[in-house]
């Protein structure tokens, strides 16, 4: 009786653990094709700033713009955390958004370091917003940015 007493007890324990459990599961994660957008083309300007590539920074810098811009008129995931924290972030995208629009009248270096600011901001507002930061290709960047004009342009949707 014991045995069965003990049984049931843990049957139930357990069921209600994974019950409870899977709640959590369910929460929908945050999708913000905006945002992952402009962490691709950011990823890249990264890599560019690393390797002082200043053709391709200044190529860069208009997909940034456009970008951003996509960005700022999209409406933050209603389940994005950090809502708060996230409105502060897009005023900073803002501002280096605006600042590359003077790309052209810019010096390199002051154009490196504008996009050079983008990567790090892009990975914390995704952090706030409860998006992962994952890059499939990260270990293929070099390749990929030999085969097309900026490596990733056939993996965006």
């Amino acid at each position: 009786m014991i045995k069965i007493i003990n049984k049931l007890f843990v049957t139930s324990v357990l069921g209600f653990g994974l019950c409870s459990c899977s709640d959590h599961n369910h929460e929908e994660a945050v999708k913000w094709h905006e945002l992952r957008e402009l962490d691709e083309l950011s990823e890249f300007g990264e890599a560019y700033y690393e390797k002082k590539d200043m053709e391709s920074l200044k190529e860069l810098a208009p997909k940034l713009v456009n970008a951003c811009d996509e960005l700022l008129q999209s409406s933050v995931p209603t389940n994005a955390k950090n809502k708060a924290v996230i409105k502060e972030l897009l005023k900073d995208v803002q501002g280096l958004r605006d600042l590359l629009t003077m790309s052209t009248s810019m010096t390199d270096a002051q154009l490196s370091s504008a996009i050079e600011g983008f990567h790090p901001l892009v990975m914390k507002l995704m952090g706030k917003a409860g998006l992962p930061h994952i890059h499939a290709h990260s270990d293929e960047h070099d390749e990929q940015d030999e085969h097309s004009e900026h490596g990733h342009e056939e993996d965006h949707k």
